[in-house]
This record gives structure tokens, sequence and C-alpha cells, in this order.
């Protein structure tokens, strides 16, 4: 009897999205709506996407006399916004007709972040930003946002108490109010969010940091109508077997058993959710010699056709993915006419990847 229970214990914890998974577009080449609003229609009938990342600014204001342009990379910094500067982006936005991209998310990165942990200002400012971008998202119709954690310009989450003049447990404290204050703003505005994330708890790993501790505080004030979502993005990227897919799922519920407070966790085990990534340039443009095209190594060097080894991935990743498997590309793309500087040409059209979109799509049909 205990071993009968055992093992409904151990199908329960693995029971994932029993729905249609759906593929989510996080690369640099997002569209705006300006982008949108000419190439919508083609994006809908060519692309094997059921959801979009979607960037967005506002109207320029003038900050220290120079000219500066609220957009999606410069909420962090502490530089206000103000809802009318969106104004013209809502509506935009409201005006588009979504037929088979209906899963889409604000995007919203660390490029300009400019902050001090212990700056009562400066966070009043950021969470304000937030709670603005929750708002847009909600009024807009999208799922939410993409938050990414990931340093593009200053260090967030390592702590140097020396440096700081602080000891950590106090940082800790205060990343963790800090936490607690940029979700009071944002599921303030937007109950029902979704926290699209590359990494989550997945980039605090080493418990070294303050990424943690921000997430716990998120989590103090989370809603029962929201959800958290882990891409687990480096573990993501290296996943190349069945097994390493299967691992994905491990690994978050370690990370929740681990980085998550005990008093958080039974709420971890509703909220957080796993969605694999797949970096797709490593499968089809990058040379031998790259990381990332090294992490995939043997399968990648002894599969005879890539777009079936990528095919065999992406069914891994659908097996343990709750609802979304998310693509990130950085040289190629799914429609043409990219702003993206680095752009090269459409996936189907690069070398190895001939018939890409068709087989994600027989994919996608026959899970």
């Amino acid at each position: 009897m205990k071993r009968f229970a055992c093992v409904i214990c151990l199908l329960a914890a693995l029971t994932v999205f029993a729905g249609k998974i759906k593929f989510l577009d996080l690369s640099w080449h997002c569209p705006d709506v300006a982008f949108l609003e000419q190439y919508l229609e083609e994006i809908e009938e060519t692309t094997p996407l059921d959801g979009l990342t979607i960037a967005f600014e506002g109207t320029p204001i003038t900050v220290d006399g120079e000219e500066y342009l609220p957009k999606f990379w410069n909420a962090w910094a502490n530089v206000p916004w103000k809802e009318e500067y969106f104004a013209d982006f809502v509506e935009r936005m409201n005006k588009l007709k979504f037929k088979k991209c209906k899963d889409n998310f604000l995007y919203l990165t660390t490029n300009e972040a400019k902050f001090d942990w212990f700056s009562d200002r400066d966070w009043k400012i950021i969470t304000a930003n937030f709670g603005i971008a929750a708002k847009m998202a909600k009024k807009t119709g999208l799922k939410g946002f993409l938050f990414d954690l990931e340093e593009y310009g200053m260090r967030m989450w390592p702590y140097d108490a020396r440096k700081a003049g602080r000891p950590i447990e106090e940082a800790l404290q205060v990343a963790f109010a800090r936490g607690q204050q940029w979700g009071k703003a944002v599921f303030k505005e937007f109950p029902n969010i979704i926290i699209f994330m590359p990494f989550a708890f997945s980039i605090d790993r080493s418990q070294k940091g303050l990424a943690g501790a921000f997430l716990n505080g998120i989590l103090d004030v989370m809603p029962s109508s929201a959800l958290m979502y882990e891409g687990d993005e480096s573990f993501s990227y290296r996943a190349s077997n069945p097994q390493n897919f299967a691992a994905l799922r491990t690994n978050l519920e370690g990370y929740i058993s681990k980085l998550v407070y005990s008093r958080y966790r039974k709420k971890a085990e509703k909220q957080m959710k796993l969605s694999p990534g797949f970096y797709i340039d490593a499968y089809f443009y990058l040379p031998p010699d790259n990381h990332w095209v090294k992490c995939l190594q043997p399968e990648l060097d002894a599969a005879k056709n890539r777009v079936a080894f990528f095919c065999d991935n992406l069914k891994s990743a659908m097996e343990v993915a709750d609802e979304y498997v998310w693509f990130y590309s950085e040289y190629r793309c799914w429609w043409r006419h990219s702003t993206n500087p680095k752009y090269n040409d459409i996936w189907d059209e690069a070398p190895d990847a001939k018939g890409l979109t068709e087989a994600i799509r027989t994919t996608q049909s026959n899970f």
C-alpha cells in the first residue's frame, strides 16, 4: 500500500500541462507595434508561433537636458515613467487583430538598469514603472510580460559586502523587501499576470546573490491568480536528448526545495511553471567551435538530419513543459524584414534548416 501511495505521489509530481503546448519567440527580432501593423498577417501565416514578445517605447522626454526615450529596456532605470507616455502604443496595440499569435508578452529587460538596492527613491520609481508596464500588458490583452533578469548593464545580483559597506544579511532582507514592493505594484495592476522569465531561480543556483531573495519577495505577495514561469535558460540551451529535458523538471523541483523559502514552497509548487527554451542558432547557424554548439555534442554531429534532430528535442521539451516552449535566436528570424542588426535571413533558408517551420508545425500537431 505504501509503495502504491509513493507511485501516486510521484505521478502527481511529474504531472505537467495537459493542453496544447504553445511556441513563443523571445528573440532579438521581437517586433514593436509598428512592425506588427505592417507584418502581423504575414507572421501568423508563415511562422510556427503561438505568441510573440513585443517591444515598446513611449514618447520622448527630456532628462538632464537631453532627450530620453522611455522603452522596454529602461524600466529598471531610476527615471520615472507616466502612463501618458505610452498612450499611443496602447491605442495602436488594441487595434491589432491577432488570430493565431494570441499568447503575447510585453518585453522588459535590464539593459539600462541603474539603481541602488538601499534607495527608497530609486525603488519607488522602478516599481511604479513596472506597475505601468503591467497595466499596459493588461490593457492590450497580453498574457503578461517577459521579465528578463539577465544582466546587460550594471551588475545587479552579486553582492560585495565590503564594497557596499553593509552585511549580506541586511542586503538579503532589502532585496526581499524590494521583491515584495515590485510584486505589489505589478499584481495590483494585473492580478492574473504571467511573469515569464528565461531565468527565474535558475539565475541564483549558487545561492550567493540577491536574486533569490528578490524572487522570494515576489512570491510572498503573488496572488493565487498569477503565474511565474522558469525557463532555466542555461540548462535548456544545453539539452540534447530526452534525459536532459527530463532533468529540467528535476531542476525546477530542486530550485523550489533549495532556493524558495520554506514558507512559499507550496505556493511555488502550484504557481511556478516550467518552460524549456531553444537557442536555435546553435542548431543551424553558429560555427562548430561555439560554446553552445559544443554543448549539443555529440548528438548534434551524429544527427543525419538537423531538422529532425531539433524536432526530436522539441518533442522532449514539450513532454516536460507547462504550456509553453520558447525559441531564442540572434542571426536569423521566423519572418522577413527584421530590423535586428544581426538579421541574416529566415530560418527555412539557413543551411541544414530547410523545412524547419513545417517540421515544427507537424511536431506540434502530432503531439
